[in-house]
């Protein structure tokens, strides 16, 4: 331990109170820093302005217990104060001031500094970490009425959190709730494919339905000053009841399929007048006479008696897919992107909003595609890795 340390004192040590710093001659290095007339400038590298060197040196941590070991243990063994400054990234002024302070206190320790005391102890400091660790939606406010933190404020207690380094506050992510059977079902779809070459997946005719609304309703970034907030350039324009509506879509690694308008709500016969004249003909349009499979989801319409007949008398090839998954589908991804460019268009009324979705669906890059169509390896690790679960996607 540090506290065993023997450092020579064969050093002639010299307090520069001016400055408040401590400078050493070490007698075992080749030349002595001699005794300041004035305070001392600071160190700046080539090229380096003070206010430059100010600033790296305010932003600088402070050394850690063992690096002040370290620096004791090498200052023992002779090696002189700017060589161990160079190894800690340090000037030899705070490595000298390391050495006078264990001379002068024989403890390498922080003194005692002014200001108000903290409100909590390192108990329960500990105490808050376990209660995160045990429940992570405990609120600030569940934690403050503890009998143990009464008398400390929340924002006190979200400091205390973060300076875990561990935890921040973030919005949860909102994921589709999943069975045990449905987590069973997905791990297995997901072992049986990973090792799917890219040529299968981009076999694959991807589809699904999707509602868009009139106005973009995600949450936009605005430049303002702090007096702008709601000034009519600064501000996102909402209504109470937006116009919506539903299309369906399918596309493969190397082009885009249909996009078509879903009238009302779609029932199975909507559905199977889809599939024949709008699916149908992007497949073949995609693979000609070449093997492909559809995929679809288990929506009641999808899986209805009169559509899996449908299927089966076309001779569709329908890849199994399992429940609850929509972060496997690749689609999903695109139903964002698109919904993104459409807002850029700003459409007017319900026609604009079909041309504009029509336009940007048709103009959709193909490496794009390409790129979602592969990624099922990484989805399908990602669900094995998550023993089932929700992913990223």
């Amino acid at each position: 331990m540090y506290s065993e340390l023997q450092v020579p004192y064969t050093s002639t040590l010299r307090c520069f109170s001016r400055a408040n710093i401590a400078y050493i001659d070490d007698t075992a290095s080749a030349s002595a820093v001699p005794p300041p007339t004035s305070a001392p400038a600071l160190i700046q590298g080539p090229g380096e302005s003070t206010v430059t060197r100010q600033v790296r040196k305010a932003t600088r941590k402070q050394l850690t217990m063992q690096e002040k070991i370290s620096i004791i243990e090498m200052f023992a063994s002779g090696i002189s104060l700017r060589a161990i400054g160079s190894t800690f990234g340090r000037s030899h002024q705070v490595i000298a001031r390391v050495v006078a302070r264990w001379r002068e206190r024989q403890t390498l320790a922080r003194a005692p500094t002014s200001g108000r005391p903290r409100k909590t102890s390192p108990q329960s400091d500990r105490m808050l970490m376990r209660m995160i660790m045990a429940d992570r939606f405990t609120a600030s406010t569940d934690i403050e009425a503890l009998d143990v933190f009464k008398k400390v404020s929340i924002r006190t207690i979200g400091r205390r959190i973060r300076e875990s380094g561990e935890f921040k506050s973030y919005w949860a992510a909102r994921k589709p709730f999943l069975r045990p059977v449905n987590k069973t079902k997905r791990l297995a779809w997901c072992k049986a494919r990973v090792n799917w070459s890219a040529e299968q997946w981009l076999s694959v005719l991807w589809s699904d339905e999707s509602p868009y609304t009139l106005r973009f309703k995600a949450k936009r970034r605005v430049w303002r000053r702090h007096n702008e907030r709601y000034d009519k350039k600064c501000i996102v324009h909402t209504v109470k009841h937006d116009m919506k509506i539903n299309v369906w879509g399918c596309f493969a690694g190397h082009g885009v399929g249909s996009i078509t308008r879903v009238m009302g709500n779609m029932d199975q016969h909507q559905y199977m007048s889809i599939l024949e004249h709008e699916m149908l003909p992007s497949a073949r349009n995609l693979f000609g006479s070449g093997p492909w499979s559809f995929q679809q989801d288990n929506d009641p319409k999808h899986t209805a008696i009169n559509t899996r007949n449908w299927l089966t008398e076309h001779k569709v090839s329908l890849l199994e897919w399992p429940a609850q998954s929509p972060d496997l589908n690749p689609i999903e991804n695109l139903w964002s992107i698109l919904d993104q460019r459409c807002a850029k268009r700003s459409p007017n009324n319900e026609e604009e909003l079909v041309e504009a979705l029509q336009e940007e669906w048709y103009n959709l890059p193909v490496d794009m595609l390409t790129k979602l169509a592969c990624s099922m390896p990484r989805r399908c690790q990602a669900v094995i890795d998550a023993e089932g679960g929700m992913t990223k996607y």
